[in-house]
This record gives C-alpha cells, sequence and structure tokens, in this order.
C-alpha cells in the first residue's frame, strides 16, 4: 500500500494500555493497530510490537523501560497543546499530500513517526514522545525510543535502531547531501554540547553562548550519516559505539544526550545519570527478533563453516574469513539444530579494535577532527574528582586511527541498510560489491522485506532521475510529498555515503553467499548468550 491508498483511510481506536506511576504498563502479548478503509475496498495499516513487554525483562529491565517511557530523561518539553495543533495542521495537508498526515500511517509516511505503545490512536505522540504533567500542565518529551526502536516487516522492534526516522537537516544533523532513514546523531549532541562547555574543569558542564575555536569546529565541519547499533549487541561488548567514537558503557557519557546547557545542568547531571543507567539496564536486555521462517540446515551449517573459516571458497582471492572481526559463534551443545535460529553463544572481542575494511572513511576521519572537543570534554574529570563524585565524569576516549569497530552480527537480518552509513539495503549486497546499487529507494511500506537477500526492498534510479526528482523537491515546499519522497533516496555518491569496501564475499560462489546468509539468518533470538570473560580474553 502507497500513501496514495491512504487518503480515504479511517483510524480505528485500540484500546489503551493500563498505565502504572508515571510510565505505562505493556500489554503481556503484542498489540497491533489497525487502520480500516472508509472505502469498499476494505484495506488495513497495522503494526504490531516486539520487546515492549514487561514481561520479558528483569525487574532491573522493566524498570530502565518505565524510565524511558516515563518522559522525564530529556531536559527539552513540548506543550501537549502544541502537538495537538500540529495534528490539526497536518490533517489540513490531507489534498496536498494525498494522505492524513495527522493519522497513523500518515505520521509514518510522511515523518517516520511510529505508533505509540502507550497511547490511543489518535493521539499526537509518538513512540519517541513520552507524555507527563509538570505545575498542572501537559507536556511531552523525547525518549529513546525515537533514534533507539525501529520497524521490520510491519513489527516495531526495541532496541532497533531507527530505520523510520525522517532526518531533517538542522543545525545539530546537517549532512551535505539529501538525508535519510535510520541516522543517528546521538553522539553529535554530546559533542556540541562538549564544545560548548565554559570552564569543564572548574565549573563542570555549565556552558556559555561565547564563540570559541571548538564551537566553530562543530559548527563548520560538515557531518555524516551514522546508523544507529541495535541495543542487544551492547552485552557483548566492552565500547558503547560501532564505529570507535566512545568509550565504555558508561551511563554519565550517555546522560549527556539528555542534556541542555542551562543554570541547572550540574544539579541536573547526577539525576540524568541515575536514569541513563536504569535505561541502560533495559537496554543491554533486548533481544533480537527470531528470524521467522524456516532455516536450511545444511546451508546455515555450510554458511558457519565459510564464516569461520573452516570451509575456504572454491575462490580464496579477496576472501577473509568473518570471524575474524565480526566474532565466532558456537553452537549450544543441548540445541544442535542448525534449522532453528538462536542457540548460539557469541563469542565477540572486536570491540576496541578499529578495522579499515576500506569503507566509506568520512565518519573516521570527523572523528579524528573532534580530538580538541573531546579533550576539552575529558577535563570535567578534574572537576568530578573535586566533588568526589568520580563516577560522574564522562568518558570519551576514540581509539586511535581511521577506521570502524565491527560488530556482532546478532540479529544482523533485522539491521538493514547496511555498514556505518546505511548505505547497502541487504546482506546479500554486502557480500558481493556488484549488487550494490549507485542511488536506490526504499520501499515506503513498514512491511516491505526481502528474506531472500535479506534486508530493504529497494528500486534504482539513474542518476538522470535523481537530478530531476532533487530540482523539483527543491522548488516545492518544505511539507510537500517530493521534499519527503526524497528522504526515501539514497545516493552513494553524495558526501558521506560510498557504498565501497567490505568486498570479501566478492569472491563467494552464489551457493557459498547462500549459505553465509543463511547462518546470519540463524543469529537471532533470545538464545545467544555471550561467552564468558574467560573465553573473550582467549580469543584476543
Amino acid at each position: 500500500m502507497t500513501p496514495k491508498d491512504l487518503k480515504a483511510l479511517k483510524l480505528l481506536k485500540i484500546k489503551p494500555a493500563v498505565r502504572r506511576g508515571i510510565a505505562a504498563t505493556l500489554l503481556a502479548g503484542p498489540m497491533v493497530l489497525f487502520f480500516g478503509s472508509a472505502s469498499s475496498n476494505e484495506e488495513e495499516f497495522s503494526l504490531s510490537f516486539f520487546g515492549f513487554e514487561e514481561s520479558a525483562y528483569t525487574d532491573e529491565g522493566a524498570a530502565g523501560l518505565n524510565q524511558i517511557l516515563s518522559g522525564t530523561m530529556f531536559d527539552l518539553a513540548i506543550p501537549l497543546s502544541a502537538l495537538q495543533f500540529q495534528q490539526v495542521v497536518a490533517a489540513n495537508q490531507a489534498d496536498a499530500l494525498g494522505y492524513d498526515a495527522s493519522s497513523l500511517a500518515g505520521k509514518y509516511y510522511s515523518e517516520g513517526s511510529l505508533p505509540s505503545v502507550t497511547e490511543e490512536a489518535g493521539s499526537p505522540l509518538d513512540l519517541g514522545l513520552s507524555p507527563f504533567e509538570r505545575d498542572g500542565k501537559q507536556y511531552a518529551s523525547l525518549n529513546c525510543f525515537a533514534c533507539h526502536a525501529g520497524v521490520v516487516n510491519g513489527v516495531v522492534v526495541a532496541g532497533l535502531a531507527s530505520n523510520s526516522i525522517l532526518q531533517e537537516a538542522t543545525a545539530l544533523t546537517d549532512v551535505r547531501g539529501e538525508v535519510v532513514r535510520g541516522d543517528n546523531y546521538g553522539q553529535y549532541a554530546v559533542w556540541n554540547l562538549a564544545a560548548s562547555l565554559a570552564d569543564p574543569a572548574k565549573t563542570g558542564l555549565l556552558t556559555s553562548d561565547e564563540e570559541t575555536e571548538l564551537t566553530e569546529l562543530m559548527q563548520n565541519t560538515t557531518r555524516p550519516p551514522v546508523q544507529a547499533m541495535p541495543w542487544w549487541t551492547m552485552k557483548y561488548k566492552v565500547r558503547d559505539y560501532w564505529y570507535g567514537d566512545g568509550g565504555p558503557y558508561d551511563a554519565a557519557h550517555f546522560s549527556l544526550n539528555f542534556s541542555i546547557g542551562n543554570e541547572r545542568i550540574n544539579d541536573r547531571h547526577a539525576e540524568h545519570v541515575e536514569m541513563t543507567a536504569r535505561a541502560l539496564a533495559f537496554a543491554r536486555e533486548t533481544v533480537s527478533p527470531v528470524y521467522p521462517e524456516q532455516l536450511d540446515a545444511s546451508l546455515v551449517e555450510m554458511g558457519a563453516q565459510i564464516f569461520h573459516g573452516e570451509l575456504e571458497p572454491a575462490d580464496r582471492s579477496t576472501f577473509a574469513a568473518c570471524f575474524q572481526c565480526h566474532g565466532e559463534y558456537t553452537k549450544n551443545p543441548s540445541s544442535p539444530d542448525y534449522s532453528s535460529p538462536g542457540s548460539w553463544i557469541v563469542n565477540y572481542s572486536s570491540s576496541e579494535m578499529l578495522r579499515n575494511v576500506g569503507t566509506d572513511p568520512s565518519y573516521s576521519e570527523v572523528i579524528a577532527e573532534f580530538g580538541p572537543v573531546i579533550e576539552h570534554l575529558d577535563k570535567l574529570a578534574t572537576y568530578y574528582e573535586a566533588q568526589g563524585t568520580p563516577e560522574l565524569t564522562p568518558v570519551d576516549k576514540p581509539l586511535e586511527g581511521i577506521g570502524y569497530i565491527p560488530p556482532p552480527l546478532v540479529g544482523v537480518w533485522t539491521t538493514a541498510p547496511y555498514f556505518h552509513n546505511g548505505s547497502v539495503p541487504t546482506i546479500e549486497a554486502v557480500l558481493n560489491s556488484k549488487l550494490r546499487p549507485e542511488i536506490w529507494v526504499r520501499d515506503q511500506s513498514p512491511y516491505a522485506y526481502n528474506f531472500e537477500s535479506v534486508g530493504m526492498e529497494y528500486t534504482t534510479l539513474s542518476q538522470g532521475q535523481y537530478d530531476d526528482l532533487a530540482a523539483t523537491a527543491a522548488a516545492a515546499p518544505e511539507k510537500s510529498r517530493a521534499r519527503i519522497d526524497m528522504t526515501y533516496i539514497y545516493n552513494t555518491n553524495n558526501f558521506a555515503r560510498g557504498k565501497m569496501g567490505h568486498t570479501w564475499g566478492d569472491s563467494l560462489s552464489n551457493e557459498e553467499r547462500m549459505a553465509v546468509i543463511e547462518f546470519l539468518k540463524s543469529l537471532s533470538g533470545p538464545d545467544m548468550p555471550p561467552a564468558s570473560l574467560g573465553q573473550q580474553q582467549a580469543n584476543l
């Protein structure tokens, strides 16, 4: 179903989840949101939810989920009345857009918004916004799911990268070229705050409006796109980001994503750190969805052998065994069935190693340029040591060199588009560089998913077609179909969006490649425990 099909659709109410305290108590099973057609041809728009049920987590994990949904983590707040007004404005754009932009489906297509798990249908709040009350007035605040929830095959997944978010170019997120869904700029928020710190050794997190070399550096640096990491990989890693641009998992560091430089920032920091620690406890407990289709046991076993270098391909000209960067996976002896996903022990030890495999270097180069900003942030250690609270010191220790940290591949079937910049739409194209499209258009449906190539459904454009669409969009109003449709287009010729590198799979035959893909499908589900620390160290 395309946005054009949505014009005549009418929202059907769903029963709200029951609230408990300031957070929401989620239904034990998946919730489904429905769009019913007002026309004679009955059509349905529905999304189910995975990973949002309190019962799936420990007490600590459930507390973290409720912390995220509470609306109290971010300093920014929006009056609920303002969001309601925006709903009215969006509804009035129906004729121009061809669909109701205030509806659940309309907000998804026009803004990338996912439906809330806690609100009634028709609410102005989406999954990335949480309501709260202050001084008798209703507000909404951003929450972590604005960037850390995505949709795969009609399922909204907690902890998945935000693959449905339309990233508008702002002072914070400005990039050269067209923006694309799935970008994550949380770390840029930390660096922006760091650059504006007045005197971190003496005045902590207090900021200044004065222009400095650091703030000019942040303002004048073109910012490459970055894919968010799936939260469930955190349990296997010792560093927070994929890319070598952060320190160990550290609530004090993560909390800066939610902070605004005002006179209350120092007083709020300890509370922010405490709330962030709760949220991280939930993040570490998230798991990937199980691959939903039957696996070919013989292909899984063959793919595992190729992945681990136990079975060499016929052509070895470019091949390197995948486990050297992405970890080792050992089938649990108690669950040896290769036809069932999961039951792999994950031995991953690469989160402190930069690897340069020839992928687009732009983001890694920017991290190097931000060295002075990071050094400025490090001065906070002096302040918090003097306060007797060294645990509140943010940690940001980028690894040296050009390259990225290769991620563990648990749940990789859900994490398209691939590479750190989201330039490759399918795993098959990751393993065969000749298949990587130059300019591609994501299928706009949240149900679109390619189970064979594993990843996004897409079509391709020529450079001429792209130029025509870009020219039309440039002349169109900001809120127009032409502008919105451009956000679904990925042009690998634009700055920092290159599809080059990681060509190890080019030497595989089609059968060998399909075997590796089948193995990767099996790396999913809750039964994916990390290896013991001793095992990980032995793998170094």
